[in-house]
């Protein structure tokens, strides 16, 4: 995973949130004062995340998504 803690997203941006699985959202609302974003899926919108915990989704790739699976797999 790229580490670009500059990264700032923008509203309808596809993102992914660590953490979190690999589900993936969508920006809906960038605070820059405070650094968060709230994402939404499908199901609705979620609560506020950290602006560095959130990932492009086009910084995953297959490789990255294969080993992310089964490092949360293995974690206790």
């Amino acid at each position: 995973m790229a580490k670009d803690d500059k990264y700032i997203p923008k509203i309808n941006d596809p993102v992914f949130v660590k953490g979190k699985g690999l589900i993936r959202y969508v920006a809906a609302v960038v605070d820059t004062k405070r650094k968060t974003v709230d994402v939404r899926t499908v199901l609705g919108c979620h609560r506020s995340y950290p602006r560095r915990a959130v990932v492009r989704a086009s910084d995953l790739d297959e490789s990255q998504n294969a080993v992310r699976v089964v490092r949360e797999a293995t974690e206790d």
